[in-house]
C-alpha cells in the first residue's frame, strides 16, 4: 500500500510541490487483544442493562406495595 502525500514548501514567495511516496505497512493485530476489547465493551453494556432492569423492578415493587396498602 503506497500512499502519496503532498507537501508544499514556500520559499521566497515561490511555492514548490513535492511528492513523497511513503509506504505505510499496517501493524499486525493480535486477535486476543481485539477479543478482550470486545469483551470489555460487552461487559459495560451488560452492567448498564442490568442496572436499568433492577431499577425498573424496584420501581414496580414499590408501586405494587403502595397500591396494596392504599
Amino acid at each position: 500500500m503506497a500512499k502519496t502525500f503532498l507537501k508544499k514548501k514556500v520559499e521566497q514567495g515561490v511555492s514548490e510541490e513535492e511528492l513523497n511516496n511513503e509506504e505505510i505497512t499496517p501493524d499486525r493485530v493480535d486477535i486476543n487483544v481485539l477479543k478482550s476489547r470486545i469483551r470489555a465493551e460487552e461487559n459495560k453494556l451488560f452492567r448498564r442493562n442490568l442496572y436499568i432492569f433492577i431499577s425498573c423492578m424496584i420501581v414496580i415493587v414499590i408501586a405494587g406495595v403502595y397500591v396494596t396498602y392504599l
